[in-house]
């Protein structure tokens, strides 16, 4: 069983989940998927032609069906489940941590009823938040193993976390970063966790999909969440510069988010509204067939001043997949993916520095052809899908039958 927060239902959340889930299908059709919530009513066309819809199940949050299950869990382990509330109480870090763990409490006794009718072996949680709050506790309650996969704020998220280094059969990390950020958490929580860094992978096209096609040095594309560490902000400022310089460019920004009106304003403000598209979230698929047309993808990420940083952001592993050279920022975990000739990584919270380093790429568009060709080779080493994919279940076949033993 596989927990996510709302794949297979978001065209914006958790698009590597879903990917992933989807190559994981090509394995096996012998698991389940539940989504802790709904964010949109629809399943994503990814997850209906992958196929992956069929091995959804999905009951509303607050349902007869999830009431039904957390009673029989109830009345079977009552003292366990009493256990598991008082946990939650004292051990979730902080009020939205309680509030997420409580509200979710009533699907995750349902969840142990449905793990224990379909005799399921393993849970995998994606974050290491309420979703695992969920896989741990009905992984608890019907005695089977459990684990999770932590990307990066939700690896000091503070929920209940002692208790699911202490019982997790094995932790997954995706970067450098995070390997050492849950290291560091288990010798503070005293617990012997088996921590294994596994990549996030792509799906690979072949070459021919995109080699042929020449850089299209006058369009600039920018995908990830209107947050600041991504700083479309300071990216529509650099691409004025550019503009100056290059009236023909384009700049499209894709994704959604709280600072979406924000930097809509201050591209109003230096009067380049023409010139600046703002895409909305577009499906995977559509996002790929996009970086096919080999426009230059630029991520300007800082480091917050609340510490926030990139572990490896997925958006740049498409671009390296579908042959879209990169300017991006020497931040967080993207120098362990965007190694030398693979791309252009600038100094993070820099207008100038960006804007260098975009008329650089537009300039020379036979050097950023050559990166983009190492970047698609780098990504066979580490960062191939269906290997990443192939990794994840050896581990969650070898904790089960451990367990099983």
């Amino acid at each position: 069983m596989f927990v996510t927060t709302s794949t297979p239902f978001s065209e914006q959340a958790e698009i590597f989940v879903l990917d992933e889930l989807a190559m994981f299908r090509e394995l096996s059709t012998n698991f389940w998927v539940l989504p802790a919530r709904r964010r949109e009513c629809m399943p994503t066309s990814l997850s209906v032609k992958s196929g992956l819809i069929e091995q959804v199940v999905s009951p509303a949050l607050i349902s007869f069906k999830i009431v039904w299950g957390a009673l029989r869990m109830l009345r079977q382990r009552p003292v366990a489940v009493i256990q598991q509330i008082v946990g939650i109480f004292r051990h979730s870090g902080g009020l939205r941590n309680l509030v997420n763990n409580l509200v979710l409490f009533p699907k995750a006794l349902w969840l142990a009823e449905f793990v224990q009718s379909n005799r399921v072996e393993h849970i995998h949680a994606y974050w290491l938040t309420h979703t695992a709050t969920m896989a741990m506790i009905a992984a608890e309650l019907t005695k089977i193993s459990w684990s999770a996969t932590g990307y990066r704020w939700d690896i000091e998220s503070n929920n209940y976390m002692q208790a699911k280094y202490a019982t997790a059969s094995f932790l997954r990390c995706a970067d450098e970063l995070g390997r050492n950020d849950m290291n560091r958490l288990s010798k503070k929580y005293g617990t012997d966790t088996s921590i294994f860094m596994v990549r996030t992978g792509v799906f690979l096209p072949d070459l021919d999909s995109w080699f042929h096609k020449p850089i299209d040095t006058n369009r600039f594309v920018c995908a990830g969440a209107f947050v600041i560490r991504k700083q479309q902000e300071l990216l529509v400022r650099a691409f004025a510069h550019h503009l100056k310089r290059h009236p023909g460019a384009r700049l499209e920004l894709i994704g959604d988010g709280p600072l979406r009106q924000r930097v809509a304003n201050v591209v109003k403000e230096l009067g380049i509204e023409s010139s600046v598209v703002f895409r909305g979230t577009l499906p995977l698929d559509q996002l790929r067939a996009l970086l096919r047309e080999r426009p230059i993808s630029v991520l300007p990420s800082i480091v917050t001043d609340s510490a926030e940083q990139e572990g490896i952001p997925v958006v740049l592993i498409e671009a390296m997949a579908n042959g879209s050279p990169i300017v991006s920022t020497l931040t967080g975990s993207i120098g362990a993916l965007v190694l030398e000739q693979c791309g252009l990584l600038v100094e993070p919270g820099s207008v100038e520095s960006l804007a260098t380093g975009m008329a650089l790429l537009a300039a020379e568009p036979d050097i950023a052809a050559a990166w983009a060709i190492r970047a698609y080779a780098r990504l066979g080493a580490e960062f191939d899908g269906k290997v990443c994919v192939r990794q994840l279940a050896e581990l969650i076949t070898s904790s089960h039958t451990k367990v099983a033993a």
